[in-house]
């Protein structure tokens, strides 16, 4: 049923676009509240009964676990179009991508099953499709949005021993001007990094009494940051491997993203799915925080409530009611 100038009063005066607000506030995504925000009345008995179905079933499995069987997860749709044109997903896109794996699988082990009491629930969980290989080699591989793991590759973990063994190098070297004879051309005794490098604050004056090259220097002038001559080819040693450690990420993310690129439709049907079941049990949860009950439903225009309360007035104030009409 589209929602027409008519059914948009309706809804209105009827305060049901209230009623999408609040089963909206239970989604746990921002898709799943978009579905609840375009919730209309059904105009045929078979539709509605489905629906008033799925809100049952949810329920029932709310009621017996205590909570919600879904967990959070992003739409990670815009993230798989981009992986199938071939693009470099963002560790952040990947880190999503693995929690929307995550949330398949703990999804499809809470639904599967008791097809009988839960037709509904059932069937979509025998849709969703798992991939522990691939959710644990996300999760395996980036630590967060700003750091890949040492083991997300044999290469880069080598480098990295060489990173650890280069910077020690050079701070040892940088440590004996800060602690040796050289300290008193310094501003300060410490080691600090400009543009990528190690360097020393060395006053401005005694620039001549320390050779090197110079990498910054303070706003007054004062002091001048420099990477002293016997540590530049350790640096651009250092250097070199940070740009192979750089190469070997951006490898590491590439061949992540082909792999998420070639099982994209699965885990594209998976997410549809998600945000599907995180719709139904946002009814669910509704339901159960109201203390709603499924009506029976007929399409002959009667209608029948007994002691039925109006869900926006407060619980311990309102007045049921009874109504009968179109019997006679």
């Amino acid at each position: 049923m589209t929602e027409s100038p008519l059914m948009q009063k309706a809804l209105r005066v009827l305060e049901f676009t209230k009623i999408r607000e609040q089963l909206a506030s239970y989604a746990l995504t921002e898709a799943g509240a978009a579905l609840c925000h375009q919730l209309l009345p059904f105009d045929n008995l078979q539709d509605a009964r489905y629906a008033q179905a799925e809100t049952e079933e949810a329920l029932m499995l709310l009621t017996y676990r205590g909570d919600n069987p879904l967990q959070r997860f992003q739409d990670i749709r815009p993230s798989l179009g981009r992986a199938l044109k071939g693009a470099t997903l963002s560790p952040r896109a990947l880190l999503d991508v693995a929690d929307c794996l995550r949330a398949t699988s703990i999804a499809k082990a809470a639904l599967d099953g008791e097809e009988e009491k839960r037709p509904i629930l059932s069937g979509l969980s025998t849709v969703l499709t798992t991939n522990y290989p691939l959710e644990r080699r996300l999760k395996d591989s980036i630590i967060s949005e700003d750091e890949i793991a040492d083991n997300a590759s044999p290469a880069l973990a080598d480098i990295r021993r060489q990173l650890r063994l280069h910077n020690d190098r050079v701070k040892e070297k940088l440590r004996a001007f800060t602690q040796g004879s050289a300290a008193k051309y310094l501003q300060e005794s410490i080691v600090t990094v400009r543009n990528g490098r190690y360097v020393i604050p060395v006053r401005q004056e005694y620039r001549q009494f320390v050779p090197g090259l110079v990498h910054d220097q303070s706003s007054s002038g004062a002091t001048l940051f420099i990477e002293p001559m016997s540590v530049v080819e350790l640096g651009n040693e250092l250097k070199q491997w940070t740009l192979k450690e750089e190469q070997e990420i951006e490898r590491i993310l590439g061949e992540l993203s082909d792999q998420i690129a070639g099982q994209a439709p699965l885990i594209k049907s998976n997410v549809e799915i998600l945000i599907q079941l995180d719709y139904i049990f946002a009814k669910g949860t509704l339901a159960r925080a109201m203390g709603a009950i499924s009506p029976r439903m007929n399409d002959v225009g009667q209608i029948r409530f007994v002691r039925v309360r109006h869900p926006l007035i407060d619980r311990a104030s309102v007045v049921p009611c009874d109504l009968w009409l179109g019997e006679d």
